[in-house]
């Protein structure tokens, strides 16, 4: 659903962006003239792995998660992304096609920006292009983090990382439960492994006093534990 936008709301929406920091106003006021605003409801599909992606998608409101699916069909979390961060961006700039699959988890207000309105500010704005590169290198340095979770730590610490990731993205409630209702399902595709696996750890973790389990309902007791567990040097890559 396409809905109207006022050009200074979306400026200063596109402001918090912080790659965006050195347009000129006429540049962000081009951009904001060329977003396609859209409010999407829960579990709706932004774009397949597989299919042309042409737009950039800034996130104003909500969380998605990207996934990608395995040669066997097995489905794995890759990312989770909230208010503040961009997706879709590698597949826009290379013109390839989508290598996951974004579907939101809320409610999501969005910007869709076309390929040429960007190619057009980074031709003309050095400084803009520059932070285009240094967006690549960060969703490298997320599949790098990724590839290393999979293929080096034990899923104990795999599991812990999640849970921290998903405070991160969805916060905590004054008594440090997830705002999220996250199925053993979607943390086993996050980890990489088969939800009886994650059943177990999370069992695990309650045993150990880290969390509190009340259906899908996760209340973590010991962060700076669980934080320490999730860390690991071979990030320093």
């Amino acid at each position: 659903m396409r809905v109207a936008y006022n050009k200074k709301d979306m400026n200063q929406s596109l402001r918090e962006f912080e790659f965006l920091k050195d347009l000129t106003n006429e540049e962000m006021d081009y951009l904001s003239e060329n977003v396609i605003y859209r409010e999407l409801d829960n579990k709706s599909v932004l774009y397949r792995e597989g299919c042309k992606v042409d737009s950039l998608i800034f996130i104003f409101d909500g969380i998605v998660k990207q996934v990608k699916c395995g040669s066997k069909g097995k489905e794995l979390v890759i990312r989770f992304a909230k208010a503040g961060e961009i997706i879709g961006f590698r597949s826009m700039m290379t013109d390839e096609l989508a290598c996951t699959t974004t579907e939101t988890m809320s409610p999501l207000r969005a910007g869709f920006i076309k390929r040429d309105c960007l190619l057009e500010i980074i031709h003309s704005n050095t400084s803009f292009a520059l932070n285009i590169i240094r967006q690549a290198c960060l969703e490298l340095e997320e599949t790098q983090k990724f590839i290393v979770n999979v293929a080096q730590k034990q899923i104990r610490e795999r599991v812990a990382e999640v849970l921290i990731q998903l405070k991160n993205v969805f916060g905590v409630d004054e008594d440090n439960v997830l705002k999220t209702s996250i199925t053993r399902k979607e943390i086993a595709s996050a980890v990489g492994t088969v939800p009886e696996s994650v059943i177990r750890m999370l069992s695990e973790f309650r045993d150990d006093k880290l969390i509190e389990l009340n259906g899908k309902k996760i209340k973590l007791l010991d962060i700076p534990r669980l934080t320490r567990m999730s860390y690991s040097s071979v990030y320093a890559i």
